[in-house]
């Protein structure tokens, strides 16, 4: 899935308001606690909040998110993580984070600004309403939930979220959560491993977004 800086850039291409931007994070923070690779958990959640005024622009930014990892995996990211696992000789699963983070880096390097519009939708709510939110899908001890919510928000509000600091703190945070399955990966030469990611999305993954903008635009049509 793209990371949270490609979601942040692609909805606030679709609608500026803080509560569809913070939908549009919301499932990676489903991801710590179940692992919902095929957003069946977040979809429910995105159908239940869309049914209330109050709450619609959050459903509709999940659903977006959604739907950009449905266009974006099979058509993009699966494809170039193939081509740098290949090249790097590494796990596919390390590829795939990497040109993940690839998109994201160029994204921020070309507008810095992405770092605190992230911000601002993760503090727009309190931990304690998200939980609110997750626990009407997740079958989890709220403790739980609130932890996973917690680490959530830590890892968005990373100072510089794609430094090598950075990528130690947030495998830190994946490796308490068996949903995120990472043990097996083993990190060499990450400098390396991103110059490569680098070179293989820089020169058409921006097409690929604008063809999710396109598509997310539809989610809050009748909203």
């Amino acid at each position: 899935m793209p990371g949270l800086i490609t979601h942040i850039y692609i909805a606030k291409h679709i609608s500026k308001r803080k509560d569809f931007l913070l939908g549009n994070v919301l499932p990676d923070t489903t991801l710590l606690i179940v692992r919902d690779r095929k957003h069946i958990l977040s979809l429910k959640l995105a159908n239940l909040l869309m049914k209330n005024k109050k709450t619609k622009y959050i459903g509709a930014g999940i659903k977006t998110h959604i739907i950009v990892d449905k266009y974006m995996h099979p058509n993009y990211i699966l494809k170039k993580a193939a081509k740098l696992s290949k090249k790097a000789g590494i796990d596919i699963d390390l590829a795939h984070g990497a040109i993940e983070s690839a998109m994201g880096r160029l994204l921020l390097k070309e507008h810095p600004e992405l770092k605190e519009e992230l911000g601002n939708a993760i503090k727009s709510v309190s931990d304690e309403e998200v939980v609110s939110y997750l626990e009407k899908v997740i079958n989890e001890k709220e403790d739980k939930i609130l932890e996973a919510v917690r680490d959530a928000r830590k890892i968005g509000l990373l100072k510089n979220p794609y430094s090598f600091t950075a990528l130690v703190r947030k495998l830190m945070v994946y490796k308490k959560y068996k949903s995120m399955k990472i043990n097996h990966i083993k990190f060499e030469n990450p400098f390396v491993i991103m110059k490569n990611a680098k070179l293989i999305v820089e020169e058409d993954y921006i097409k690929y977004l604008n063809k999710c903008i396109e598509i997310g635009k539809k989610t809050i049509k009748n909203l």
